[in-house]
């Protein structure tokens, strides 16, 4: 299997994710890239909206660095999949429209 193209592409990645969500204090966040597809670790900005401080500038935050013109990168899976659960109800806001497969 080691010729397999496709695992070829994907070795490169391979420490970066798990099939396991990623926990807040894992260092791999730092290495992941955003909707730009530069690196993005959106770890300060759910912090603010998980203590309900400046959730404004967050969600700008947020949608900036894991969004850009349709483009999601590895940290945007992550991000939502990660902590989508751990955010109450009333600061979930524009993280509704990064569900994977939506068109804009």
């Amino acid at each position: 299997m080691s010729g397999n193209a496709t695992n070829q592409a994907l070795r490169p990645n391979r420490d970066k994710f798990s099939f396991k969500m990623l926990s807040f204090d894992d260092n791999r966040w730092e290495q992941l890239l955003g909707g730009y597809r530069t690196q993005f670790d959106p770890r300060a900005a759910f912090s603010k909206l998980e203590s309900n401080i400046q959730c404004e500038d967050a969600w700008d935050e947020l949608w900036e660095g894991l969004h850009h013109q349709g483009d999601v990168g590895e940290a945007s899976y992550a991000a939502v999949a990660s902590h989508r659960a751990n955010l109450s109800p009333a600061t979930t806001g524009p993280l509704e429209n990064l569900r994977i497969g939506r068109t804009y």
